[in-house]
């Protein structure tokens, strides 16, 4: 399921809906320019398996009953151009959300082909967000 259009036969939510149920949602995040390079360069990397934790798991070992997802590496100025695209909108996210924020200093670009899929875990980050 993909809130836009898919293109990809998935099915398709409006903003106004994942709004609705409480989501913080951002039309038009990017601009055109931007989302065509993302789209470009999500396209062009074959990517690497994701690492996760499951829930429970104190192992570092991929887990592939808590996701299965290839990470992307994005061109650095597209990488930079997104994060200054979520850092623009922070004060929104954070009036949404009631949150204090930190700076946004990185992005993962992750691809679910076809059976991928996406359970509770932990990514294996040195700190726990």
């Amino acid at each position: 399921m993909t809130v836009g259009r898919s293109g990809d036969g998935g099915r398709d939510l409006r903003p106004r809906d994942v709004a609705a149920l409480g989501v913080f949602v951002r039309e038009q995040f990017l601009d055109q320019p931007t989302l065509d390079r993302l789209r470009k360069a999500m396209a062009a990397d074959a990517g690497h398996p994701v690492a996760v934790r499951a829930r429970d798991q104190a192992a570092t070992a991929m887990d592939t009953a808590a996701r299965v997802a290839w990470e992307v590496s994005l061109p650095e100025p597209l990488h930079q151009a997104i994060v200054e695209a979520i850092n623009r909108i922070r004060p929104a996210i954070e009036q949404a959300s009631g949150a204090i924020l930190e700076l946004c200093d990185a992005v993962a670009a992750l691809r679910y082909p076809e059976g991928s899929f996406y359970g509770p875990h932990r990514d294996l980050a040195e700190t726990p967000d």
